[in-house]
């Protein structure tokens, strides 16, 4: 079974050998058939060479570069990749334009949040999937997102034991080292995403829950809500732990900001979430379902 690769260690360098692709650290050398690899992703400071590139290439295989911040930076991406999804791609425009559409992709969306919603706070909110199912405009969804967005950022504040004050979520810019390390960990995970839908062939920029702004993939926004829960808990555990020290965070007149070697084991251990936990599994089974409903008559 095919599936996304990430290469996060810092040093490492990516090439090939005969039909797998090799990672080389200062660990030794591992190799990655290519029947396994959906796409690959690269992280800050991993080298690949123009073979591997080429070999990737030739297969159908994209590849992502994302940047120090978390965001990707970069897709090379094979011409046959865009073109075989052409017809998909219109179909997305012309459905994104039908508000009942619409409406019926974010219920689902809220219910997958709700359903993880519930799973990490060990309650049951019935009356918010009630509202979910009998909501007629986004409008209302959103306030509905809201609602959910609250209980989440309530239990996070509740569940926080570190020596870290977290009142709330704030983000432009974040007030705080939870705030900032939620930010961040949300934009590694939105860019993964961001990697999968363009992998499917879909448009990752037209969204119909967020609002595109900017370079803004509102797409990848859209399939992230489902798993805004289980990645908060994730960062509310780091600061449990005692991962994080006053001495990893700047005050920068953007907020507050990881120090730069704290970010690169950062970054690793948000990769290692996403490999071990393969958080991202349920935004990639709303995407099959989206796929499926724009391919129906």
């Amino acid at each position: 079974m095919r599936r996304p690769i990430y290469v996060a260690t810092y040093g490492a360098e990516v090439g090939k050998s005969g039909n797998s692709l090799t990672v080389k650290t200062e660990e030794g050398i591992k190799r990655i058939p290519l029947g396994v690899i959906e796409y690959l992703v690269l992280f800050p400071g991993v080298e690949i060479t123009v073979p591997a590139l080429r070999f990737l290439s030739s297969h159908k295989r994209p590849v992502f570069l994302v940047n120090q911040f978390g965001k990707v930076s970069s897709v090379v991406l094979p011409e046959v990749v865009g073109s075989s999804t052409a017809t998909l791609r219109a179909k997305q425009y012309e459905k994104f334009a039908d508000a009942e559409f619409s409406v019926n992709m974010i219920r689902e969306l809220l219910n997958l949040k709700l359903s993880k919603l519930e799973e990490i706070t060990g309650s049951s909110y019935p009356e918010i999937r009630k509202k979910i199912k009998s909501a007629k405009k986004p409008e209302v969804l959103l306030g509905i997102d809201g609602r959910l967005g609250k209980i989440l950022y309530d239990f996070i504040s509740r569940k926080n034991r570190s020596p870290f004050p977290f009142k709330g979520r704030e983000y432009y810019p974040p007030p705080d080292p939870i705030n900032a390390v939620l930010s961040l960990t949300f934009t590694v995970f939105y860019s993964l995403l961001t990697a999968a839908v363009i992998s499917t062939g879909l448009d990752p920029y037209l969204g119909f829950f967020h609002i595109r702004r900017g370079v803004h993939a509102a797409l990848s926004s859209d399939i992230i809500e489902p798993i805004r829960p289980q990645i908060a808990d994730f960062v509310i555990e780091l600061f449990n732990s005692g991962f994080f020290e006053e001495k990893d965070f700047l005050q920068t007149t953007k907020g507050v900001k990881v120090e730069s070697s704290k970010l690169k084991s950062l970054l690793r251990l948000i990769v290692n979430f996403e490999i071990d936990r393969k958080i991202s599994e349920t935004s990639l089974e709303f995407l099959q379902f989206l796929k499926d409903s724009l391919r129906k008559p």
